[in-house]
């Protein structure tokens, strides 16, 4: 009998980057892995789905706010979770235009934050790779 291969659950984000370059953030709630951490806005690609079009679903439904132009490729890692599991997390950048409120529907707060302050926050695990990786990504193109 064949072993059936299960696929690596996905998640996509969106690291949104307003004119000071600061970067919206998510803190956490109680609920869900990694309580009262901070990471991007994000979450699981459901079956059928593209990265993509999960990583702009996703910031809608926890902000309120849409991208109109292009998700630009950030980074890409396997985070460990608390359960043993494992997840292929995407990240995807875009800019902030100014323009559309931010909203926070999901967690206890969003807000942009200075990326020089990653150090002093709390951030889930593989979260703070993905973001380096990202924004090493929009400094040098």
């Amino acid at each position: 009998m064949d072993a059936i291969l299960k696929e690596v659950p996905r998640a996509a984000g969106v690291l949104l980057i307003d004119e000071r370059g600061w970067i919206l953030l998510q803190l956490r709630d109680a609920n869900g892995a990694f309580p009262h951490h901070w990471g991007t806005v994000g979450g699981q690609v459901e079956p059928g789905e593209s990265d993509d079009a999960a990583a702009r679903r996703e910031l809608v439904e926890e902000t309120g706010y849409v991208v109109t132009g292009s998700l630009r490729y950030g980074s890409k890692v396997t985070i460990s979770l608390p359960d043993g599991g494992s997840r292929v997390a995407v990240l995807f950048y875009a800019f902030y235009d100014g323009a559309q409120p931010i909203a926070c529907w999901e967690g206890e707060r969003i807000e942009f934050v200075d990326p020089a302050t990653l150090d002093s926050l709390l951030i889930y695990p593989a979260q703070r790779e993905l973001i380096a990786t990202t924004l090493a990504k929009v400094t040098s193109g």
